[in-house]
C-alpha cells in the first residue's frame, strides 16, 4: 500500500500567504489610512505647514498623497481584465472602463479629495494664494475623513447599514433642499424688501436674503433686529448716521415682517422638515430590512478590490507600482523579441483559416449544385409520368369510342 506523504508549508510562506489575503489587506490598508489621517491632521493643525515656504513634513505629505494618486490612475487605466481577476469575465473598452470607475460614489469622493489637495498645493506655490491653498487643503482633509466611512461599512452589517442610509437619503435630501431653497429665497426677498427697503449695499442685501432666513430655520429669529426702534439706540432713521456707518437703519413694516416670518417658519420648520424626517424614516426602515444584503454587497466589493489591488498599502504601495512598471517593460521587451515569430504564426494561422473557409464554401456550392440537379431530374420524371398518364387516358377514350 502506497504511503501518503504530508507536505509542510514553510513558516515564512504561511505568514506571507496570511498577510496577502483580502481580509489582511483590508485591515492593513485601514490601519495605514488611520495613520495617514493622523499625520495629515497633525500637519494642518500644528505649525508644520508654513505660509511662506515648504517643509519636510509638507513634502512627505505630498509623497504620501502622491501614492494615492498613482493608485487611482492605476485603477483608471488598468487592463480591461486583470490577470488575477477571477471575478471579471467580460473585457471592456477604455471608455466603458472610465464610466464603470465613476459609477461608484467612493471613486467620485477619491477624485474630489485628491483634486482639492493638488489645487491646494498648487495655490501654495504663489504668495497671494497661500491662504486659499490652506483652505482647499482643509476641505481635502475633511473629504479624506468622510472617505473613511467606506471602511466602517465592512466592520459589521449594523454600522454598514447606517452608512448606506446616509448615502441613500442624500438624493431625497437634495430634492428637499431644492424645495426649501425656493421658499427661503422667496421669504428672504420679501422680508428684505419690507424691512429694509433703503439698504443698497450688495453684502447687506445678500445677508438679508440668504443669511438671515438660513439661521431662522435653526431658531435664531433675529427678533431684536426686526423690532428695533430708534429709542433702543440700536438703529437710526437719520440718513447721515446711516451713511457714516455708525448705526444700521431701522426696519420698516415690522408687523408685515412678523407675518412673513410666521408663514416662513410654518412652511420650513413644521411642514418641509417634518416631511423630510418622514422620508428619512421610511428609507431607513427599508434599508434596515435588507441590512444583511447591503452589507454582503459591500463586503463582496471590498473583497474584490483587495484581491485585485496591490498587496502593500500606501505609501509602500509605490513598491507595487514599480513592480508593475518593471513587469510591463519586461513583457514588452520579451514580446518585441519574439514578435517576428508570433507574426509568422499569426499569418500562417490566418492562411489556414482562409483555406478552411474556401474549402467550406466549395463543398457547400457543390452540394447545392447536386441538390439542384436532383430536383431537376425529379421534376422531369414527374412531368414524364404526368404525360404518360395523360396519353393513357387519351388511348382509353379512343378505345371506348371505337368499341361503341
Amino acid at each position: 500500500m502506497a504511503m501518503l506523504h504530508s507536505y509542510s508549508i514553510p513558516k515564512g510562506i504561511k505568514e506571507w500567504m496570511f498577510l496577502t489575503t483580502p481580509r489582511s489587506r483590508f485591515w492593513t490598508n485601514a490601519a495605514m489610512y488611520v495613520l495617514f489621517l493622523g499625520y495629515f491632521s497633525y500637519v494642518m493643525v500644528s505649525d508644520k505647514l508654513p505660509e511662506t515656504s515648504y517643509s519636510g513634513y509638507d513634502a512627505f505629505l505630498m509623497v504620501w498623497v502622491g501614492t494615492f494618486i498613482l493608485e487611482e490612475i492605476r485603477e483608471l487605466v488598468k487592463p480591461c481584465c486583470a490577470v488575477n481577476d477571477v471575478f471579471a469575465s467580460v473585457s471592456r473598452g477604455r471608455r466603458a472602463q472610465v464610466k464603470q470607475y465613476f459609477t461608484s460614489a467612493w471613486n467620485y469622493m477619491n477624485f474630489v479629495q485628491l483634486l482639492l489637495f493638488v489645487l491646494g498645493e498648487i495655490m501654495r506655490w504663489f504668495p497671494e494664494g497661500r491662504s486659499a491653498g490652506r483652505i482647499l487643503l482643509a476641505f481635502s482633509l475633511f473629504v479624506f475623513y468622510i472617505r473613511f466611512l467606506q471602511n466602517l461599512t465592512i466592520v459589521g452589517s449594523n454600522i454598514g447599514a447606517k452608512v448606506i442610509m446616509i448615502f441613500k437619503t442624500l438624493f431625497d435630501f437634495f430634492a428637499m433642499v431644492a424645495i426649501l431653497l425656493v421658499v427661503l429665497i422667496g421669504y428672504g426677498v420679501a422680508a428684505q424688501a419690507l424691512l429694509f427697503p433703503h439698504v443698497t449695499d450688495p453684502k447687506s442685501v445678500a445677508a438679508g436674503i440668504f443669511f438671515r432666513p438660513v439661521f431662522q430655520i435653526y431658531g435664531e429669529l433675529f427678533l431684536d433686529e426686526i423690532n428695533a426702534t430708534p429709542s433702543d439706540g440700536t438703529c437710526s432713521t437719520n440718513e447721515t448716521v446711516i451713511l457714516l456707518g455708525d448705526l444700521p437703519p431701522c426696519p420698516q413694516h415690522r408687523e408685515w415682517g412678523i407675518v412673513f416670518l410666521v408663514i416662513y417658519m410654518v412652511l420650513s420648520n413644521i411642514l418641509l422638515l417634518n416631511i423630510f424626517i418622514a422620508m428619512f424614516s421610511t428609507a431607513c426602515e427599508l434599508i434596515q430590512n435588507k441590512a444583511d444584503l447591503h452589507w454582503s454587497l459591500q463586503y463582496y466589493t471590498m473583497t474584490k478590490q483587495c484581491f485585485n489591488g496591490p498587496r502593500l498599502p500606501p505609501p509602500f504601495i509605490i513598491i507595487s507600482h514599480l513592480r508593475l512598471v518593471i513587469r510591463s517593460f519586461w513583457q514588452r521587451w520579451k514580446g518585441a523579441k519574439i514578435g517576428g515569430q508570433l507574426h509568422e504564426k499569426e499569418k500562417r494561422l490566418e492562411s489556414m483559416k482562409m483555406e478552411e473557409r474556401c474549402s467550406y464554401n466549395y463543398v457547400l456550392r457543390k452540394r447545392n449544385e447536386k441538390t439542384d440537379n436532383s430536383n431537376a431530374r425529379i421534376l422531369a420524371l414527374l412531368k414524364d409520368i404526368e404525360n404518360s398518364i395523360k396519353e393513357g387516358d387519351d388511348i382509353e377514350k379512343d378505345d371506348l369510342i371505337f368499341a361503341s
